[in-house]
């Protein structure tokens, strides 16, 4: 603690000596994150306890963000030709409320990426570094993957893309397909209509014509409208990757059905052996193409992590996983939004 009143001291001595404007850098400086937390916290309120005393703090810290309200964040950042860019966040006093409710240490990385994915949980987020750790390493220390609570909840995201529209940040949306359907009331239209984006309406209402005609009748016909609705989110520049069922449906392929047992076996103590790869599926969590939700004994984002683990070859993957290698691989080689 001896440094934080370390800190503390030498604004208190700015302040007598009569600098109003100080300017601290990186406070996070050797500090763990309680530290850094505990810190932020002292010298925010030490300078708002001051008259006349407006403080300016820079930080690569994602404790250190998260620790100030999103309208007194400024970004500092250079553009595609090395020129530096300050991008004050133009944010109205609804969003503000709204954004900072979903402001933590995780969230705060976008201000530091160049690439974020935003997935609905726990699960996907691991799965997806996983897949990048396997297949896509050169770019692992590129992007940030962040958990949006569910797919209801992709607005203010979007939203703070939107509000950081300057800095370039590029992203893709990684979700299931029930959030396409009635069932969850088109969770991924409503959040991008919430965010502001408006979607071809004639275009929008095909389509979900289409979805609702075609919903639960065949693997095939589901990845052929999550490719739809992909190619009409393109045209208003959103990357979206849409599951033809769910992430714990595409991680499981008959070819390693065997395997996907023993790792059960071997850590949850069930014997699935006798079991179909879609009863698997459904076990592990998923509700299958025909989206109908069964007992989940075996959701767990550690067994689906090391699912991914049982192949060998990249080749035996599931034709949606590999698509979404694909997807991800895309944006990150800028040939994305």
């Amino acid at each position: 603690m001896k440094k934080h009143f370390t800190k503390l001291i030498f604004l208190v001595f700015l302040n007598c000596i009569g600098i109003d404007k100080p300017i601290v850098l990186e406070p996070e400086a050797f500090l763990h994150p309680q530290v850094q937390r505990a810190i932020t916290d002292n010298i925010i309120k030490e300078s708002q306890d001051k008259q006349n005393f407006n403080l300016i703090i820079t930080t690569h810290s994602p404790y250190v963000l998260n620790r100030f309200s999103l309208e007194k964040i400024i970004l500092i950042k250079k553009d595609s030709n090395h020129y530096t860019d300050i991008i004050i966040p133009e944010i109205d006093q609804k969003d503000s409320a709204i954004l900072n409710d979903y402001n933590n240490e995780i969230n705060s990385e976008i201000f530091f990426s160049d690439i974020v994915f935003f997935v609905e949980g726990n699960g996907d987020k691991r799965v997806i570094l996983k897949l990048v750790q396997k297949y896509l390493n050169k770019h692992l220390h590129r992007i940030s993957i962040i958990e949006t609570g569910g797919n209801n909840t992709f607005s203010p995201y979007l939203k703070l893309i939107g509000i950081l529209k300057k800095s370039n940040i590029k992203y893709g949306i990684i979700t299931d397909f029930d959030s396409i359907t009635k069932s969850t009331n088109r969770a991924l239209f409503t959040g991008i209509k919430n965010s502001g984006i408006n979607l071809n309406k004639k275009k929008l209402d095909k389509l979900i014509s289409e979805i609702d005609k075609q919903v639960g009748l065949s693997e095939r016909l589901h990845t052929e409208l999550c490719r739809k609705v992909s190619s009409l989110l393109k045209e208003h520049n959103i990357n979206a990757f849409i599951f033809p069922s769910d992430l714990e449906y595409s991680i499981c392929e008959d070819s390693i059905k065997s395997k996907i047992s023993g790792l059960i076996k071997e850590h949850l103590q069930s014997d699935l052996s006798g079991f179909t790869i879609d009863q698997i599926r459904k076990k592990i969590g998923s509700k299958g193409i025909d989206l109908i939700k069964s007992q989940e004994d075996y959701k767990k984002p550690f067994i689906h992590e090391k699912i991914i683990d049982l192949y060998e070859k990249k080749e035996q993957l599931n034709s949606s996983m590999t698509a979404l290698i694909n997807f991800i691989n895309k944006i990150c080689e800028n040939n994305g939004t």
